[in-house]
C-alpha cells in the first residue's frame, strides 16, 4: 500500500446476492474496491497492478478449489487473500490456511461479516500507512549501538538498523535486504577479525567446528572478551550513513580494497566480504587505522 493510498481489495464473485453489499460494506471503510464476475478477469486485474487483498468466492473449500489460492499466489504473493465458500471440507480449510488465506468464510455469512474478516486483515496494512506518513516528516534520526562480540547479537541488532529505510523512503524493500546483509557482512567482520583478531586466511582454513571452538578460545581471553562494537547510524530524507567500529588492530584496507574490485583474481580469502559491500552501499570508506568503516546508502527512489 502506497504512501497516501487506501486499501486495495478486488472481488471475483460470480453472481453472489452479497456482491454489491460486500463491495459498499468495503467502499464505506475506506477501500478501494474492484469487483469481478469472471475469475480470469479478476486474475488479470491482480497481474496488472498492485491489490492488497484479494476476496474470492468459490463453491466448496476442498483441495480441487484451491487452484484460486495457488494462482493468486503465484501472480501476487504479497497480496492478501480471503476465501468465501458455500461449503468446506476439513481438509480443505486447513490447507487454505496452512497455504497463507488470511481467512476462510463458510455460508452462511453476511456482507458485513466479510467486511470484518477484510478489515482484520488490513489492519497491518494501514497501521504501515500511517506510520509511513510519519516518517515523511522524518528529518533526522540516530541511533547508536555498543554489542559484545557475539554472533547472535549481529541479527536483531540489524534487524533495527533497517526497519525505517523503506518507510523514510531511503529504498525499496528488496534494497534494504541487501543493506541488511551488507551490515551483516560488516559487522561480521569487525566481530572475528576485529576484535577477536581472527584473520580472513585463519577463518579458511578451519571447519566449522574449528572456527566456533577458536571463537571460544579467543573469548576466554580477557583481552578480545572486553572488546565491543559501536555501531552508529544517521538516518535522513536524502541517505542512512552506518559507522561500524571495532576495538582491534585494523588492517590494511587500501589493499583490501583494491582486492575487493575483483575477486575472483585474489586468494579466496581476501576481498569477497568487501566486494559485497561495495556492490550494495553506495560508499565504503575506512579510517586511517582500518578497525572502522562508513557504509553509505542514498535515497534510490522518490
Amino acid at each position: 500500500m502506497a504512501i497516501g493510498d487506501k486499501p486495495r481489495i478486488i472481488i471475483i464473485d460470480g453472481a453472489s446476492p452479497l456482491r454489491s453489499g460486500l463491495r459498499h460494506a468495503l467502499m464505506d471503510r475506506g477501500c478501494i474496491v474492484k469487483l469481478f464476475s469472471a475469475e480470469d478477469k479478476g486474475l488479470n486485474e491482480l497481474s496488472r497492478s498492485h491489490y492488497d487483498l484479494l476476496i474470492v468466492r468459490v463453491k466448496s473449500a476442498d483441495e480441487d478449489s484451491l487452484r484460486h489460492l495457488m494462482d493468486a499466489r503465484r501472480i501476487s504473493p504479497e497480496t492478501l487473500l480471503i476465501l468465501l465458500a458455500s461449503r468446506a471440507t476439513s481438509e480443505g480449510a486447513v490447507i487454505a490456511l496452512r497455504e497463507g488465506a488470511s481467512d476462510l468464510l463458510v455460508e452462511p455469512f453476511s456482507a458485513e461479516d466479510v467486511a470484518n474478516s477484510a478489515e482484520t486483515a488490513i489492519a497491518p496494512l494501514r497501521e504501515e500507512m500511517h506510520v509511513r506518513k510519519v516518517f515523511c516528516c522524518i528529518v533526522h534520526e540516530n541511533r547508536e549501538f555498543l554489542i559484545p562480540s557475539d554472533e547472535p547479537a549481529i541479527g536483531p541488532v540489524v534487524d533495527i538498523l533497517v526497519e525505517n529505510l523503506t518507510r523514510a523512503g531511503v529504498c525499496s524493500m528488496i534494497e534494504s535486504r541487501l543493506v541488511a546483509m551488507a551490515l551483516t557482512e560488516a559487522i561480521a567482520n569487525a566481530m572475528y577479525h576485529g576484535n577477536l583478531n581472527i584473520s580472513p586466511r585463519l577463518k579458511l582454513s578451519l571447519s566449522a567446528a574449528e572456527f566456533l571452538e577458536e571463537i571460544r578460545k579467543r573469548k576466554s581471553v580477557e583481552e578480545f572478551r572486553a572488546r565491543k562494537i559501536r555501531i552508529r547510524c544517521d538516518l535522513t530524507p536524502a541517505q542512512v550513513k552506518y559507522v561500524i567500529s571495532d576495538e582491534g588492530e585494523g588492517f590494511d584496507h587500501r589493499e583490501a580494497l583494491s582486492a575487493a574490485v575483483a575477486p575472483a583474481d585474489v586468494d579466496s580469502h581476501a576481498g569477497r566480504g568487501l566486494f559485497l559491500l561495495r556492490n550494495i552501499m553506495d560508499e565504503v570508506i575506512y579510517n586511517e587505522k582500518g578497525n572502522e568503516v562508513t557504509l553509505i546508502k542514498r535515497v534510490s527512489f522518490q
